[in-house]
């Protein structure tokens, strides 16, 4: 055999061996990076984790080995993530505080030591939260002025919207709003501009509806809310997902033994929720004046596949911001709130950005590894700000289409004192951080636009800034502040209202588009007075009517149109209706007068 035949025959066999390998490393999964949570280093995870592997589909996933420091070796099962793109090791049995687990697998792991494998620690549960100590917050209820009425839906008793300013050229959309903490009916609610009420969802007395909004699930145009009881700043409930139908369509729950808290609830583009947590757990509080063997608070940021209910990513807040961060004094006898994360927003790189309230700062934080990337505001700042563009106590941190940051300034870290509120003015803000040039120090980051109205308000706690789509902004000013309002794109005030009975207020006010189609009939009502008939139609969450025609008879079976349709004025339309009777009905007619739908006989009454 020549040279040259031998050479090639061997050299065939080395490629030959090299795909092999390559082939056994990607069935094993060797070379592709897989990301773990809880991280790496993580302090704070909870007894009740699974572990979480992102990066690679299920048949990747192998070798995998769960080990507590105390507890031994750990036996589970690998669960899917409906994306097909990872899986949760959920144990068979819970770790122990203190002890340190260890995780290894076939995978290289993304923030791994130089052994391979990653290590977190288990936290140990701290005394309870301010929240564990105070007492619910006071829900009034009854029914107050300012709430509406409605001859065709009495059940339905939400707060109505007065409008004082609507200048030409605001933005479309509908309002959302999660009516709450004032006198009468708290619930989720859809208005127009205008104040017309389009839906209203009461919710259970002692629970309080946050984050309404409309966002996009599987697909779907859905309504999303959190939904629970609230204890002194903190959430205890569940995410709330319906169809354009107003039909339940799903719940999310926090993972790993936690609560959902109200603060956030986000869908992202791959059908996952982000949330928050709060967890108290032990922690050597010497650095803020408290014992070493204190308790604090730990912020726990998730994300949750909707489908399965698994965790697919988590960050404590505990790992990545000091106790002397926080601008908050310590106070003994609850657990030391350092962080109070409010905000959790997907960028379109993928990263998050975090809102870390008693911190005054805002991290970007790497989707993958849960590291921050960077940070603004606050006492370690990482990019410089010109004076005016520090926020304090800031809530629901975004980005603007076209790239700079979206903040609610709430201007105070206090509650206010003797009916005084403490600190500036809140406002909208809309932060400019500029690009940098290699080889030059990172320009200071400043105020393209400051969002004010032309009265001065104070808001201690949430609040929010949306970008809309014409280049406008919509504000929410948040607890203790009944209005809301639209900014113009250069900052102008062109839109406010607000919410009666006083006392009523909304965590945030999102404006967006939504059609609903209730699979349940329309509501009516007949009333006679003076010798006629006045009959009162509504729908509620029908966003698609537009005239109705009265339907009337002896019979209810055998009921026939009297009069022309009338024109929809409002959430219920009143028609007064000439001769007929006993029995009235309404058809709902879209635009084109097609029936939408026909509401049951009623007796006159």
């Amino acid at each position: 055999m020549s040279k040259r035949r031998r050479l090639l025959i061997a050299g065939a066999a080395v490629v030959a061996a090299l795909f092999v390998a390559a082939l056994m490393n990607t069935s094993a999964g060797t070379n592709v990076p897989v990301a773990v949570f809880p991280s790496d280093g993580s302090q704070a995870a909870s007894p009740t984790t699974q572990v979480s592997f992102r990066g690679a589909p299920i048949k990747d996933l192998t070798g995998i080995e769960v080990t507590g420091s105390k507890t031994g070796s750990h036996k589970g099962r690998l669960a899917a993530h409906s994306d097909g793109f990872g899986a949760s090791f959920l144990p068979y049995k819970p770790f122990r505080p203190g002890e340190t687990v260890t995780v290894s697998a076939d995978p290289d792991l993304i923030g791994a030591g130089g052994d391979g494998d990653v290590e977190f620690k288990i936290a140990e549960q701290g005394r309870r939260s301010e929240s564990g100590l105070a007492p619910k917050v006071h829900d009034p209820g009854g029914n107050p002025p300012g709430a509406e009425h409605f001859q065709s839906a009495p059940g339905l008793q939400p707060p109505s919207i007065v409008v004082t300013r609507r200048d030409p050229g605001v933005a479309p959309g509908h309002l959302f709003l999660g009516a709450k903490a004032g006198p009468g009916q708290d619930g989720a609610m859809i208005s127009d501009d205008r104040g017309r009420l389009v839906w209203f969802h009461r919710v259970p007395y002692h629970t309080s509806a946050f984050d309404f909004r409309a966002q996009v699930y599987r697909g779907q145009h859905v309504l999303t809310w959190w939904q629970g009881p609230v204890l002194a700043g903190e959430g205890f409930g569940e995410g709330i997902i319906y169809d354009e139908h107003y039909r339940p369509l799903a719940t999310v729950q926090a993972g790993n033994g936690y609560k959902m808290d109200l603060h956030e609830f986000a869908i992202t583009p791959e059908n996952t929720a982000l949330i928050i947590a709060y967890n108290p757990i032990k922690a050597d509080t010497r650095a803020v004046g408290g014992p070493k063997d204190g308790a604090v608070l730990d912020t726990v940021v998730q994300e949750i596949d909707i489908k399965t209910g698994l965790v697919e990513f988590e960050w404590h807040a505990f790992d990545h911001i000091k106790l002397t961060d926080a601008f908050n004094p310590y106070m003994k006898h609850k657990a030391y709130d350092f962080a109070h994360v409010n905000s959790v927003f997907r960028e379109a790189n993928g990263n998050l950005l975090i809102s870390v309230r008693n911190a005054s700062a805002v991290l970007e934080v790497d989707h993958a590894s849960g590291k921050e990337l960077w940070r603004i505001g606050g006492k370690r700042t990482k990019i410089p700000m010109q004076p005016q563009g520090f926020f304090v106590a800031q809530h629901s941190v975004t980005r603007t289409p076209m790239g700079a940051l979206a903040i609610f300034d709430n201007g105070a870290g206090a509650p206010p004192i003797g009916g005084h509120a403490s600190g500036r003015p809140s406002r909208g803000l809309i932060l400019r951080i500029p690009k940098p040039i290699p080889g030059m120090p990172q320009l200071p980051a400043f105020v393209e636009h400051a969002l004010v109205p032309d009265v001065p308000r104070r808001t201690f706690s949430q609040g929010s800034v949306q970008a809309l789509p014409n280049m406008d902004y919509m504000v929410g000013w948040g607890g203790s502040e009944p209005w809301f309002s639209e900014f113009s794109g250069d900052g102008q005030l062109i839109y406010d209202a607000h919410f009666d009975p006083h006392g009523d207020d909304s965590y945030r006010v999102w404006k967006l588009p939504w059609a609903g189609h209730p699979d349940y009939p329309p509501s009516v009502a007949a009333k006679r007075s003076g010798g006629g008939t006045t009959v009162y139609a509504s729908w509620n969450g029908a966003t698609l009517v537009s005239k109705w025609q009265v339907l009337t008879g002896s019979n209810q079976n055998d009921l026939k149109p009297t009069g022309g349709p009338v024109t929809d004025s409002s959430f219920e339309t009143a028609i007064p209706a000439k001769g007929g009777g006993p029995w009235f009905a309404v058809r709902a007619l879209d635009s084109h007068g097609t029936t939408l739908g026909t509401s049951p006989a009623v007796r006159a009454g």
